[in-house]
């Protein structure tokens, strides 16, 4: 997981940084299967596909809440990331 190891740093501590890890490989893992199971998907096929919206709302909030535990020192570093967003939208698929 190269692009991850990126926002980490040296002479952090490994049980810290383990944990950091794990929380960032949740939200690749989960974005990357929103992408997978939406793929192909029209927004009216979507909105009439109960299971689909419900692995996305699932894996929306997996998103979030790994995002609320990956620490200040590190999202503050890489505000590129859009951090909040993640943490505010949980559970809601991006919707207002």
């Amino acid at each position: 997981m190269p692009h991850v190891d990126l926002v980490l740093r040296d002479g952090m501590e490994p049980a810290l940084r383990g944990r950091i890890l794990f929380r960032i490989q949740d939200i690749l893992d989960a974005m990357e299967k929103v992408q997978r199971v939406t793929a192909g998907t029209s927004l009216e096929a979507f909105e009439r596909d109960e299971k689909l919206i419900d692995a996305v709302v699932h894996n929306s909030t997996i998103i979030g809440e790994a995002a609320n535990h990956v620490p200040s020192a590190i999202t503050s570093r890489e505000a590129a990331i859009p951090w909040r967003q993640m943490i505010t939208r949980t559970g809601t698929c991006g919707l207002p």
